[in-house]
């Protein structure tokens, strides 16, 4: 196997098989490669672009030849139908501005969200009681199963 580095994020592999047993046939029977691309893990925001907004404009449904084809033969010349096209991709590209600020608030939330649960469970770990978070458990359980008199 062969690696060679191209840049920093891409990694080429090359394997040789060798192949015995045919006399008559190279002893180099096939060489395959691939790439690898080192990449993140992908993102909240990464995963719900690439769902929600990839594609997703009107265009990349249906063109306006395609649209002006699914009205009868005497209608397809009108101005109307191209209006109606117009008025119809913006419509959509208005929906997708508002998927994007939904997305980018969302991914907000989730960001806030971690940040507070990795404060309290630095909180609840360095609050100074022996075992941190799972007697802080450990003890809030007590009190459920036993009511409010403990």
């Amino acid at each position: 196997m062969v690696v060679q580095r191209k840049d920093q994020n891409e990694v080429e592999f090359s394997s040789v098989s060798v192949k015995t047993g045919d006399p008559n046939a190279s002893s180099i029977a096939k060489t395959q490669s691939f790439k690898h691309y080192k990449t993140m893990a992908p993102t909240e925001e990464s995963i719900l672009r690439s769902f929600l907004l990839s594609k997703s404009g009107l265009r990349d449904v249906v063109t306006l030849s395609e649209f002006t084809s699914f009205f009868p033969p005497s209608k397809r010349s009108s101005p109307l139908v191209r209006q109606l096209y117009r008025d119809l991709q913006g419509q959509r590209n208005a929906i997708c501005e508002s998927v994007s600020k939904q997305i980018n608030m969302e991914c907000r939330m989730g960001a806030r969200l971690i940040a507070s649960r990795r404060a309290t469970r630095a909180d609840v770990n360095g609050s100074g009681e022996e075992g941190g978070m799972e007697a802080h458990v450990s003890l809030e359980l007590v009190k459920m199963l036993m009511g409010s008199s403990y």
